[in-house]
């Protein structure tokens, strides 16, 4: 696009196409990426995606033919088409498996650490590329009014963060939203991980989580079977059930930031905004007329 001003002709910065450029990369770039920042080739890919079953039993290892029935197929959660290569290696003990997706893979193995007690897994381990817990996560705020803080509360509910945020700045200098964050997903009450959410909302900010290997859900009722635009549920965004809307509404808040019932968001007592106000109450020196006054003169 150009300006004429009569003199010159000069193109025209247009920051906000910039920055949803920016954003569509960095996201794009994630989601291929695997243990590190930087984007896999095709070739890599399978490499990032490995799994070796190791058969530590006393009696003969299985057949090839055994290993694919009993462990990988007997379930509905793997199919042949989620698999580049199934080998049997030489030592008659270990199989590799090279998955497409990282997502099937982390299925896999969480499939296997629910069931390691069962008879079927009860002698065999399994070493892998991908360390089912630790996921590298990029978080994207489309505002700049939602602090750190607040993104790292939201986050200690579902995940332990191993660092800080690494906040990269475009070609001039300037941060553009996007937060990275290495983090190790919690389990929940029958030891499965935790998966984070896809979209957050903290009051009238909204936000989007991306990591590999992540399961998308629709944001509205949860559902892996279909994305927001297609989901016919209607959400209360007060209380977060589903059924009804805000206005018709009468049940307790649910915080859209801790988690926790009573509150909302602007009133949680963990925001970063109410923990500052309450940090500066505390400051404030408290005295009577009479000594303000002798301080005023010096004296």
């Amino acid at each position: 696009m150009l300006a004429n001003d009569g003199c010159s002709r000069m193109p025209i910065y247009d920051p906000i196409a910039r920055l949803e450029e920016g954003v569509r990369r960095e996201l794009e770039h994630e989601t291929e990426c695997s243990g590190s920042f930087m984007a896999s080739t095709f070739e890599s890919q399978f490499a990032n995606n490995w799994a070796r079953l190791k058969y530590t039993g006393e009696a003969d290892p299985p057949s090839r033919e055994y290993v694919g029935k009993e462990l990988l197929f007997e379930s509905n959660l793997l199919c042949a088409r989620d698999i580049h290569s199934f080998i049997a290696l030489p030592n008659r003990r270990e199989f590799e498996l090279c998955f497409y997706q990282q997502a099937t893979l982390r299925r896999f193995l969480e499939q296997h650490a629910a069931e390691s007690q069962q008879d079927k897994w009860k002698f065999w381990s399994i070493d892998s590329s991908v360390s089912i817990g630790v996921v590298n996560l990029v978080v994207k705020f489309w505002t700049g009014r939602v602090s750190d803080h607040d993104v790292e509360v939201y986050l200690n509910r579902y995940c332990s963060i191993l660092q800080k945020p690494y906040k990269p700045l475009d070609q001039f200098g300037i941060w553009y939203g996007i937060r990275k964050y290495k983090v190790e997903l919690k389990r929940d009450a029958n030891n499965h991980l935790m998966s984070l959410p896809t979209s957050v909302s903290l009051g009238p900010y909204n936000g989007r989580l991306q990591y590999p290997g992540q399961e998308v859900r629709c944001f509205i009722c949860n559902s892996t079977d279909h994305r927001v635009k297609e989901c016919r549920e209607v959400k209360c965004w007060k209380c977060a059930n589903l059924g009804h809307k805000a206005n018709a509404c009468k049940n307790d808040a649910e915080c859209s930031l801790c988690g926790q019932r009573g509150h909302s968001f602007f009133h949680c007592p963990r925001s970063f905004s109410n923990v500052a106000r309450r940090g500066t109450e505390h400051q404030k020196p408290v005295t009577d007329g009479a000594s303000d006054f002798r301080q005023r003169l010096g004296l």
